[in-house]
């Protein structure tokens, strides 16, 4: 696993990106190897590792220089989830000190620090792919939302994440299966098997973007700024915005 850090001024430095190692899983010998890393999360000093095995590692960074580049890591944690299957997408929630965890087709609430289960936060299950919203702003008790797509039918479940427990508040019915997404406010981005789509829960409105090739693709959806979305079109990256605002430009 490699740490990579931007340079802003290119006038003084050759590379925009300089890179060091942080971590290296030591091979597992002959036979296939089934702790290969699938999915990072990283919060200030904490990393959080997936790996195919269903194992999750919780890493401190530091640095003795007191620079941005980390130079020592260390392992602070480890959970194995169960037997067999894959720890697929990592989240860390500061606010609330939790890491949810894809694994096995469930997500899972762990504490961020000793990675133990959350008590009162039983798994949800058949779940392909999650996302978390910012945590919304001024409300008690805190909460986050939590939009998880359905491995058994084409819609995204909504739900409010709280410190102890958490609550389902609405479905959105899609048009196809749902393989990524992000959200912002009301609208979701959602990457379905052979499109891009935009779609506000709230107005119930659906904006379709353009196609994709999911067997030849890298689909990528990500909330880049208030309202916008970065996403992997035809031949290159383009940024869509929200329905209201009906803007799709393609670099």
């Amino acid at each position: 696993m490699w740490f990579h850090q931007s340079h802003p001024n290119m006038e003084e430095n050759l590379s925009i990106f300089s890179s060091a190692r942080l971590f290296e899983k030591t091979p597992a010998g002959k036979g296939k190897d089934r702790s290969t890393i699938e999915c990072v999360e990283w919060f200030r000093s904490n990393l959080y590792v997936g790996s195919r095995d269903g194992t999750v590692q919780h890493l401190s960074a530091s640095s003795s220089s007191g620079g941005e580049r980390p130079e020592r890591v260390r392992e602070v944690g480890r959970r194995q989830m169960g037997r067999g299957g894959v720890v697929s997408q990592l989240k860390a929630v500061p606010v609330l000190n939790h890491l949810l965890v894809l694994w096995d087709g469930s997500v899972t609430t762990l504490n961020m620090f000793s990675l133990e289960p959350v008590p009162g936060l039983k798994k949800i299950q058949n779940v392909s792919v999650f996302y978390v919203s910012q945590p919304a702003a001024h409300s008690q008790p805190v909460f986050v939302s939590l939009f998880t797509a359905s491995t058994k039918r084409r819609a995204l479940s909504i739900h409010k994440v709280y410190v102890d427990r958490w609550e389902s508040v609405g479905h959105v019915a899609l048009p196809q299966d749902p393989v990524a997404l992000a959200v912002h406010e009301t609208c979701l981005c959602v990457a379905t098997t052979d499109r891009y789509i935009l779609h506000d829960y709230f107005s119930q409105s659906t904006l379709e973007l353009f196609p994709h090739d999911h067997a030849k693709q890298n689909i990528i959806v990500r909330e880049s700024g208030k309202g916008e979305f970065l996403l992997n079109g035809p031949g290159n990256l383009g940024e869509a915005d929200s329905p209201a605002r009906s803007h799709i430009h393609v670099q």
